[in-house]
């Protein structure tokens, strides 16, 4: 290697100058391939901060309920971000004299670096009839199948989202002087539910079957549109002769609930069946969740002893849920008279600590910014936050944040956040 310092020959200087000139080169080409690994890195980076936005407005609005103030949501529209970067060097000889066959020259070379990104971030808040309706609105019943799919005890779904089923009258979204408690019933309905779910002999989650809208087609009278038409609106063409004739069925998937035989056949089940006043052998062995249509009696006023053949529910709204969890919320001794008493709360839970969601959740308050906390937003002066050793906590918060995403996202944009990352070399 040729040393580019002090008084060179002509053809040292030489050499130093294209090795100058070739190392410019390189780093004008590693600029060039900077760009896939600067969107990686940025696109992460985004994803965390996104993350991180989102859980904190969700836990501020939990405290805000404490606090009886109005929720308030706003939504990342765009993350558009310039990632530029250049890189340059310089090299010069000055002739400094000559000894004897060689010729001295002062060689001096530079280079220089700069690297910048220049985001910006459209935030906009969310409002008007469209965002009210999806935080007032009681929530749809397959969002009960679309938690369970995603592994959520059907118990602890109950408790959250559901306020009534088949007139069994669960816990009320009201605070303060306003909440109300259960009935006896649907607390020892929970109980059931958690001991058949550890039995395994319980499932709740997305069922689907094919029930036939009408009577059979020749095969060779479905056309080619009656194929995609069936297919782009979740029905499907089913044969059961070989082929010869088809049914349009229904193929979409259904929140429904099952019972095993072992739990049919003990007093549990039994009960359950009982208090839920469903027929205990369904043509389709489960029993699907609808909207709850009337709250007092079935739907066949006219039959006292009809069995139902489905389970009506009548759905807790996102307003509701936060209203519920925040009498989760642990506040400053000096903030007690600016925030709704919990004591009809914990009179109604007493003796019942399958309904006491403080049980299950808690959100803290400190003075000081806590070290590593799960999640955590300043508020009023003092920092509230959910601990990360507190599993239980952090599993609520995430049925949440997913009850956010499915009830309350969609409303406010078109899509997720789009992020563009345009590199300049």
């Amino acid at each position: 290697m040729t040393k580019c310092h002090g008084r060179l020959s002509v053809r040292s200087a030489i050499a130093c100058s294209l090795a100058a000139v070739g190392l410019v080169a390189s780093l004008a080409g590693c600029s060039s391939t900077q760009g896939p690994d600067l969107v990686v890195g940025s696109h992460l980076d985004y994803n965390r901060a996104i993350s991180q936005v989102i859980h904190e407005e969700v836990l501020l609005n939990i405290v805000r309920r404490r606090y009886l103030e109005a929720p308030k949501l706003v939504s990342i529209d765009s993350i558009s971000t310039n990632i530029s970067n250049s890189v340059g060097a310089d090299a010069g000889a000055a002739y400094t004299g000559a000894s004897g066959s060689n010729r001295s020259y002062d060689l001096s070379t530079g280079l220089s670096g700069s690297f910048e990104d220049s985001p910006t971030v459209t935030i906009s808040p969310l409002s008007g009839a469209e965002v009210a309706k999806a935080l007032h609105d009681s929530m749809p019943v397959d969002t009960i199948g679309r938690m369970a799919n995603a592994g959520y005890r059907f118990d602890l779904l109950l408790i959250l989202l559901v306020q009534n089923v088949n007139g069994v009258r669960g816990i009320d979204g009201g605070i303060g002087a306003e909440f109300q408690g259960s009935s006896p019933e649907f607390t020892e309905m929970l109980g059931i539910v958690n001991d058949l779910m550890n039995k395994n002999e319980l499932v709740v989650g997305s069922f689907r079957w094919e029930d036939s809208y009408g009577d059979a087609v020749p095969a060779d009278q479905i056309t080619a549109d009656q194929w995609i038409s069936a297919v782009s609106t979740s029905n499907r063409w089913r044969s059961y002769d070989d082929n010869k004739n088809y049914y349009l069925t229904d193929h979409a998937y259904y929140t429904a609930m099952t019972l095993s035989p072992e739990a049919k056949a003990s007093a549990e089940g039994q009960r359950l069946v009982e208090m839920l006043k469903i027929d205990p052998d369904p043509l389709r062995r489960i029993w699907p969740f609808n909207p709850i249509r009337v709250i007092w009696g079935s739907d066949k006023t006219s039959d006292p002893d009809h069995l139902a053949y489905d389970l009506r529910a009548r759905m807790r709204s996102f307003y509701g849920v936060l209203n519920f969890l925040a009498n989760g919320v642990e506040v400053p001794p000096n903030d007690q008279q600016a925030t709704f008493p919990i004591d009809a709360y914990r009179a109604e839970v007493e003796g019942k600590p399958l309904e006491d969601i403080t049980a299950r959740f808690q959100i803290r308050w400190s003075q000081e910014k806590p070290e590593d906390p799960f999640v955590t937003v300043q508020y009023r002066g003092v920092w509230f936050y959910i601990d990360d050793t507190d599993l239980r906590s952090k599993h609520i918060f995430n049925a949440l944040i997913d009850l956010y995403e499915l009830q309350v996202s969609p409303s406010g944009s078109s899509s997720s956040p789009v992020l563009t990352l345009p590199v300049a070399g």
